[in-house]
């Protein structure tokens, strides 16, 4: 039977994987992080100082935020109460100034994702993408993309 995570277990699970390779590690020196691991105010000089270099600008780095699952109706049976759902999970992907970097961990990542099966679901498959945008929050000014991916799996009662 598959197993349904929550988002933080989600986020969880694909950043331990997203950091076991060492090719994206050393393209991200200001780390891989777990969206629900940022707190309310994400990443700031006082609170993560170690994704920033020694002159106070953010280094390249990526953050895994899992979306609430969504039910879908494509698949689903009312004797057995089991439904199919949609999970969508954002990488975004940050660095200082200009997107040469952020390339480099797209494709890290794409490379990783595309087509990976965690267990319990379908493969992952590349869903949507931004343009390049620079950040409002924390990071302002920073350049960053966003790509999401989904998967689904079945919801099984307990």
């Amino acid at each position: 039977m598959p197993t349904v995570l929550i988002p933080m277990t989600m986020e969880m699970t694909i950043t331990t994987y997203l950091k076991s390779d060492p090719s994206l590690v050393a393209a991200t020196p200001g780390g891989i992080y777990e969206y629900t691991a940022l707190g309310r105010i994400g990443i700031t000089r006082e609170e993560m100082p170690e994704a920033y270099d020694t002159d106070g600008y953010v280094m390249p780095l990526l953050v895994v935020k899992a979306r609430a699952p969504v039910p879908t109706n494509g698949m689903s049976d009312e004797l057995e109460k089991r439904t199919a759902q949609l999970q969508f999970v954002e990488v975004w992907m940050y660095q200082w100034v200009g997107y040469d970097k952020i390339e480099i961990i797209d494709r890290n990542v794409y490379r990783l994702l595309q087509f990976h099966r965690f267990p319990g679901f379908t493969p992952f498959a590349w869903n949507y993408s931004t343009g390049p945008q620079q950040d409002n929050g924390a990071l302002n000014g920073a350049s960053v993309i966003m790509k999401d991916y989904m998967t689904r799996a079945v919801v099984v009662p307990v």
